[in-house]
């Protein structure tokens, strides 16, 4: 929850997600540390998924934190078009186990990556830069009612529970009506 132990860090990225509301901030502080009780997440990073499991969604959703940025922010790359979640739902794999290893990647990105680049940096560093590689994904995907699913709660997850730790998105490699297909995912994202 609290990166590189700067409370203030913390606490100004739940005010900014609230746009300066003190009330607003405080409740959405107070029901992330709810929701951190009740899905164990303090202890997500030892109580992944089983490693087979693990090992089947990484074969499947190609995605790694690479190093950082020349400011010093960890760098995350995901080879989204390559995602089929179709697919891997029918390997057996859950959207639970999708959203518990989604949660573990944060954690280790918050916990591991953030104090590493803080650090080196020497002051608090809290945001990631993201690249989303887009190549091969087809529109079908953007209306997969699995996709959606999984796409809405861990969006849910990252804008209630650890907000403000975006520095950038890019999108590189997308087919010409990405733009189209990509306002219908649009409505789940944190405006900011």
């Amino acid at each position: 929850l609290v990166i590189a132990g700067d409370v203030d860090a913390t606490l100004f990225r739940f005010l900014t997600a609230r746009k300066n509301s003190v009330p607003a901030a405080f409740v959405m502080l107070k029901d992330t540390i709810l929701w951190r009780r009740e899905n164990n997440v303090e202890t997500a990073l030892e109580s992944s998924p089983s490693p087979e499991t693990v090992d089947k969604i990484r074969r499947a959703i190609s995605s790694a934190y690479t190093g950082f940025d020349y400011e010093g922010s960890p760098v995350y790359i995901e080879r989204s078009g390559m995602l089929d979640v179709s697919k891997i739902l029918s390997s057996g794999i859950t959207q639970a186990d999708l959203v518990q290893l989604h949660i573990v990647n944060m954690e280790y990105f918050t916990n591991t990556l953030c104090m590493e680049a803080s650090i080196a940096k020497g002051e608090t560093m809290d945001k990631v830069v993201s690249i989303m590689d887009v190549h091969g994904i087809g529109f079908r995907q953007f209306t997969n009612s699995d996709f959606l699913a999984m796409f809405k709660a861990m969006s849910a997850i990252d804008s209630n529970n650890y907000p403000e730790i975006m520095k950038a998105v890019y999108i590189v490699n997308a087919p010409g009506y990405f733009s189209s297909a990509f306002k219908l995912i649009k409505k789940f994202l944190d405006a900011r």
